[in-house]
């Protein structure tokens, strides 16, 4: 499968980065419909919260459209972290863009010394959207 890729220098409204923030708090607070539902159904007898389910989502739709990534990830605590590294920097970002800024070409010069392409970035991109509709 192949990811589009895609570029853009639109901003995100007041009303998508709260939408955004919500999300990611009902997350954290295990409070996400789709979640409830199957956890109540028992179809998520080993999953233990919201962001756990939300974590395994990510990644196994990653490592479906990109399986060459998989070794960037070596335990589910890489995982883990790697969601909440993610989301914190966005939010940070938010608020601060110049810091944002400095912040996004200190990480892709770290990616780039572990491998990572540019056009890769927009697979995360894709995945995590993937993610959130589902």
């Amino acid at each position: 499968i192949m990811m589009p890729l895609y570029y853009t220098k639109e901003i995100l409204t007041e009303e998508e980065l709260y939408k955004l923030e919500l999300v990611w708090m009902n997350i954290k607070n295990n409070n996400i419909h789709n979640y409830i539902e199957k956890k109540s159904n028992g179809e998520l007898t080993d999953i233990n919260s919201c962001f756990e389910w939300f974590k395994n989502l990510f990644f196994q739709r990653l490592y479906h459209v990109h399986p060459i990534c998989r070794s960037m990830f070596e335990s589910p605590q890489r995982e883990s972290l790697f969601i909440h590294v993610f989301f914190s920097f966005i939010f940070t970002a938010l608020e601060d863009t110049s810091a944002f800024n400095d912040r996004l070409f200190s990480l892709a010069r770290a990616h780039c010394k572990r491998g990572v392409k540019a056009c890769e970035y927009s697979i995360i991109g894709d995945v995590m959207v993937w993610t959130f509709k589902h």
